[in-house]
C-alpha cells in the first residue's frame, strides 16, 4: 500500500537522501506522481525491466 511510500520518503527526507527506491505497484507509482506534480517530490522515474512471463 502507498503508506510504505510515504513513510520512505518521509524518512529520507529526515535523513537529508535525494533518492529512494521502492519496489513498484500503480498504486505507489500513481501516489508518487501526484506528488511530482504538486512538486513535493522532485522527479518520478519508473525503471527495470518487465517480469517474465511463463
Amino acid at each position: 500500500m502507498y503508506t510504505n511510500l510515504l513513510t520512505q520518503i518521509k524518512n529520507a527526507q529526515q535523513a537529508k537522501k535525494a533518492l529512494i527506491k521502492v519496489p513498484y505497484s500503480e498504486m505507489d507509482f500513481a501516489v508518487a506522481e501526484v506528488l511530482g506534480k504538486s512538486k513535493y517530490v522532485e522527479s518520478v522515474a519508473k525503471k527495470g525491466r518487465l517480469p517474465k512471463r511463463i
